[in-house]
């Protein structure tokens, strides 16, 4: 549960780099993040490699056009993601 800690583009893309090869975590929760469209676009990368996380959450992150085209072009990659909040 990140939703606590600072997530600055630097932090997102930490995090992006060190999910793409965890196979521990399951969930990401990041609700009430402000996250810009560079940073959701990392998350999108990360999660089109990764399988292991089954749930994200992304409630009232304030996602613009560019961070949701990003996050639908990550659902066509990868279908094992369960759920998208």
């Amino acid at each position: 549960d990140l939703s606590s800690e600072p997530l600055g583009y630097t932090n997102v893309v930490f995090w992006s780099e060190f999910l793409k090869a965890n196979n521990t975590f399951t969930e990401l929760k990041l609700e009430g993040k402000e996250i810009g469209g560079n940073s959701i676009k990392e998350l999108s990368e990360m999660l089109k490699v990764n399988t292991t996380l089954r749930e994200l959450n992304l409630d009232n992150c304030k996602i613009e056009d560019y961070g949701a085209k990003a996050l639908s072009e990550m659902l066509m990659v990868n279908t094992d993601r369960k759920s998208v909040v």
